[in-house]
């Protein structure tokens, strides 16, 4: 009996993540997506995600975190698009499909996707630190 109910709870905890880093034109910044389905939800369901977006240099004990946010949007199969303007400026722009229609079929023909938001961010020079435009 322990056992069985110690099996159904390792489910009520599961969720998925889908995750993307891309490096900076000078190859020394990366901006990491990390976007996370609602628990014991499938990805592709329209449900609440967590997007968080990471930016600093480096990797594993070396890693330099430059900024760090959770945002919190709505929609079935999120995808996004990582857009560096220069090594001092990133864009991300977050869309999804609508129902049945999955985030990796963009850029097909005919497949159109609805724009979530844009998240700006930018180095200050005075910190050394990125934050986001609002």
């Amino acid at each position: 009996m322990v056992f069985a109910l110690s099996l159904f709870c390792v489910g009520c905890y599961s969720r998925t993540y889908v995750a993307q880093s891309v490096d900076s034109p000078d190859k020394q910044l990366r901006c990491s997506v990390t976007v996370y389905s609602a628990y014991r939800h499938a990805y592709t369901e329209r449900t609440q995600k967590e997007v968080w977006v990471w930016i600093g240099s480096g990797s594993g004990n070396d890693a330099k975190q430059l900024f760090e946010h959770k945002y919190i949007i709505s929609g079935p199969d999120v995808g996004w698009k990582t857009f560096w303007l220069s090594t001092e400026a990133v864009n991300i722009d977050l869309f999804d499909c609508g129902e049945g229609v999955y985030s990796h079929e963009v850029g097909k023909p005919g497949v159109a996707s609805n724009h979530i938001a844009t998240l700006s961010f930018h180095l200050k020079k005075q910190t050394g630190k990125f934050t986001d435009e609002k």
